[in-house]
């Protein structure tokens, strides 16, 4: 609980997030994640010898989420539980 005149400290997350979020706006932009890009270098260590388990998988196919549920695109929907994601 804050009190009246006390300095609440910033998120630095949270502040980086709405940086993001303003630039994106003022550019009309959609945000492309430097660290994580949508190619083969974020699937794989070594994109030249994938894992086994990639041999057999066709080609992947990256998708915004209003591409794959355009009407209701969300993250959560009605909350979480364990087990959730397997």
């Amino acid at each position: 609980m804050s009190h009246r005149g006390e300095h609440i400290e910033e998120d630095p997350i949270q502040e980086k997030i709405a940086k993001i979020i303003q630039i994106c706006k003022e550019n009309d932009a959609l945000f492309g994640d430097s660290e994580f890009p949508a190619n083969d270098e974020s699937l794989y260590k070594d994109i030249a010898n994938p894992p086994k388990y990639a041999e057999d998988t066709p080609e992947v196919e990256w998708k915004r989420p209003h591409e794959i549920a355009p009407d209701e695109a969300m993250l959560i929907k009605d909350g979480v539980a364990p087990g959730d994601v397997k």
